[in-house]
């Protein structure tokens, strides 16, 4: 039969445990520094098509397109292994093929996003949104939501030719300054 507890030593207990926590106090992990992103500025042409080949996404073939029509090569191995050697892959002897891990998910990532703006590729698509509203993304990183309703794909395809005007419009601008310098 269990003992009953009366209300005095509820009390007893209660502040010998608000006495501990004075004494101590809940400290919490020292917060971690912030990651940096992968530095993709040294990689090769040919790194750069290894990666982007290891990559999947909507955008990675018209990438690889674009940086192969520059050199109409492919990676050899030395590519691959070099990517390996920074840890943004691993050869899987079962496939056969490299594989893409940890900090070369977000190494690839960052190299699409950046050769889509240079190539001026821009391929949208709709990307999840919530109850209220539908998430449109670019290939080059811009991103909106339109309202759901009656009119949610036109107001999709209004965004989508309002950020292609202004990529334009702005790569205009970007060649016009290289132009000149």
């Amino acid at each position: 039969m269990p003992s009953r507890i009366s209300i005095s030593q509820l009390q007893n207990a209660s502040r010998s445990i608000e006495a501990l926590r004075q004494l101590f106090p809940e400290v919490s992990p020292p917060a971690l520094p912030p990651v940096p992103p992968p530095d993709i500025s040294d990689l090769t042409h040919m790194q750069k098509i290894a990666l982007m080949q290891m990559w999947e996404s909507h955008a990675a073939r018209a990438v690889i397109a674009a940086l192969k029509a520059e050199v109409q090569d492919k990676p050899s191995f030395l590519d691959y292994r070099a990517l390996a050697d920074r840890g943004w892959c691993e050869h899987r002897r079962a496939d056969g093929w490299h594989h893409l891990i940890g900090y070369g998910l977000e190494a690839a990532r960052l190299l699409e996003r950046k050769l889509c703006v240079e190539y001026g590729l821009h391929l949208t698509r709709e990307s999840g949104g919530d109850r209220f509203n539908v998430g449109v993304s670019c290939s080059c990183g811009w991103h909106t939501n339109v309202r759901k309703g009656r009119s949610t794909q036109s107001g999709i395809s209004q965004a989508i030719g309002r950020h292609l005007r202004s990529a334009n419009g702005l790569a205009g601008i970007v060649k016009a300054v290289k132009a000149g310098s």
